[in-house]
């Protein structure tokens, strides 16, 4: 604009179209330390996993908490086996998985003692 207030635009006339955006283009998420981002199965089959071996002692709940894990970290190890450049939480879904199967085992037995003490 000039000192009138007018536009001094001239029509007809291109804008530069190699002068700098005012936005960066948007870039994939990444952790601060440049490694991919936890996978969200992952990281439940271990939050799972200890909470179902913690409870374990409640045959139900434990047991229930168990197979639910197993299934998140069998899921979350697909996802990362097929993409690891795109997640990382191999770890962590292991040891849901053993946690998870600690607790169904332990759910087994205290519920095979509970029937035991029924039935007698």
């Amino acid at each position: 604009m000039d000192e009138l207030g007018e536009s001094t635009h001239v029509t007809g006339q291109t804008p530069d179209t190699n002068s700098v955006l005012p936005y960066e283009t948007p870039q994939p998420p990444v952790a601060w330390d440049g490694r991919p981002p936890m996978h969200r199965l992952a990281s439940s089959a271990l939050t799972l996993g200890v909470a179902s071996f913690l409870l374990s002692y409640l045959a139900g709940l434990g047991a229930i908490l168990g197979v639910v894990a197993l299934a998140h970290g069998a899921l979350a190890l697909r996802d990362i086996g097929s993409n690891p450049e795109a997640f990382r939480g191999r770890e962590p879904a292991v040891v849901g998985i053993i946690f998870g199967s600690l607790a169904i085992l332990i759910g087994a037995v205290f519920a095979a003692i509970f029937i035991g003490d029924l039935i007698r």
